[in-house]
């Protein structure tokens, strides 16, 4: 058997400071007696209980571990994703740039090289299209002055003439002007005027394209 007692060691120091007298401070005492089955088993009982306890603890403290690691896994592999992100934003923006590049220089190139037959094919058809419009502006006009260069006048002369007297425009000044070309056309009128130039038209469209193309390898090589 194995007796165990319970001490009152506040009452006991009491004592020793006089601060009870004895009979109150030694009150009995009850002795507790256990075999050594019961004590083992009180003592297995509390050892399965710290076994216990501290697989929850380390449970615990691996579950926080394992999200501090996850949450660094994470946080890295965002970071990556942004890095390649930015990369492929960055490379996207320069080959939309390179592309745009390419496509107005195709343009310029095409232009540049069918700009001159296109003049020389409809130079005085746009002529012609574009008097008859002035020429309906300026119906009713007491004098009508236009200037052409030689070949469109001899291609055009008869029709103009025809057009102007059918709008009422009897007084008619028409010449031929060595200093235009093909595509240009100059008219007055009592209260207006129109100048044509087809070969304008198209070197304003070549200098915008021109113009864009630099524009373009200028911003691609900033890309």
């Amino acid at each position: 058997m194995i007796a165990l007692a319970l001490r009152d060691f506040d009452a006991e120091n009491a004592l020793k400071a006089g601060q009870t007298d004895e009979a109150e401070a030694a009150p009995d005492v009850p002795v507790f007696t256990f075999t050594e089955e019961e004590l083992g088993k009180m003592l297995a009982e509390a050892r399965a209980q710290g076994v216990e306890q501290g697989h929850a603890d380390g449970l615990a403290q691996g579950l926080r571990d394992a999200q501090a690691d996850h949450q660094v896994q994470a946080t890295a592999a965002l970071n990556t994703m942004r890095e390649q992100l930015s990369i492929f934003v960055a490379q996207d923006a320069q080959r939309r740039a390179e592309l745009e590049s390419d496509l107005v220089d195709m343009v310029l190139d095409i232009c540049e090289r069918i700009m001159p037959e296109f003049l020389a094919a409809y130079s005085i058809d746009q002529v012609q299209a574009r008097l008859r419009e002035t020429l309906h502006i300026g119906a009713g006009q007491s004098t009508l002055n236009l200037q052409l260069s030689p070949k469109t006048e001899e291609a055009l002369r008869a029709e103009i003439t025809a057009q102007a007297e059918a709008e009422g425009n009897t007084d008619l000044h028409l010449t031929a002007d060595p200093a235009l070309k093909d595509g240009e056309a100059r008219m007055t009128w009592d209260n207006g005027f129109m100048n044509y130039s087809l070969d304008r038209v198209c070197e304003e469209i070549l200098t915008t394209l021109r113009t864009a193309s630099e524009q373009l390898k200028h911003h691609t090589q900033k890309v």
